[in-house]
């Protein structure tokens, strides 16, 4: 979506972390500065790990845990390998714990507070809720399947709009091609959701 003209008019300096969008703002006359993105040096900053796990960032929101959890929790039944839940700062650990042993998800699993680049360098696979975690976790080099389920109002939102964009994960936004499997609303299913990680485990494991 091109900058709205007017933010010119009310703005003296314009930082932004992307490229195209300084460019656009720039043609548009602002003062306008590039600085990348802070996660780069973030993550890098991160140790590497061995992968053991399967990552779930299941949302960092109470509407998220709450619709996305569920059917995680449901799919890590299929798997063997250990799965790590990296909960967000903005949750407690104790009632995403909880709410993941209600929902029947795997005994094979922890709940980790730290960073989620912790989480996810440690990663073999991932399931990511769709935000900036989509984008966390190509730059710390782990493969993922995006998730996304919310009310009912935002299936009709989502219908009302789909014919207007192509796709809704950050990863794939920013590439203007599908980098990774995203699956939004009904599509994120356990077989679907199941069958894309499949996909992506090391030698379909």
């Amino acid at each position: 979506t091109p900058p709205n003209p007017e933010i010119v008019q009310v703005t003296d300096e314009i930082v932004t972390p992307f490229p195209w969008s300084a460019e656009s703002l720039a043609k548009l006359g602002a003062s306008v500065h590039w600085f990348g993105h802070p996660l780069c040096e973030l993550i890098a900053a991160e140790p590497d790990q061995d992968r053991k796990h399967i990552a779930i960032l299941p949302g960092s929101r109470l509407h998220e845990l709450q619709y996305n959890l569920p059917v995680l929790a449901e799919c890590s039944r299929k798997f063997d390998l250990p799965f790590c839940i990296a909960v967000a700062s903005s949750l407690n650990a104790d009632d995403v714990a909880s709410k993941w042993r209600a929902a029947g998800g795997s005994e094979n699993v922890t709940f980790d507070t730290r960073s989620p680049y912790a989480v996810l360098k440690g990663a073999v696979a991932g399931l990511v809720c769709s935000g900036t975690a989509t984008l966390e976790a190509v730059l710390c080099g782990c493969p993922q399947v995006v998730v996304y389920r919310g009310s009912k109002w935002m299936e009709i939102e989502y219908k009302i709009r789909r014919p207007k964009f192509q796709f809704f994960s950050l990863p794939n936004i920013l590439a203007e091609r599908e980098m990774v499997p995203e699956l939004l609303q009904w599509d994120a299913n356990v077989d679907r959701i199941s069958y894309e990680l499949q996909q992506i485990l090391p030698g379909g494991a």
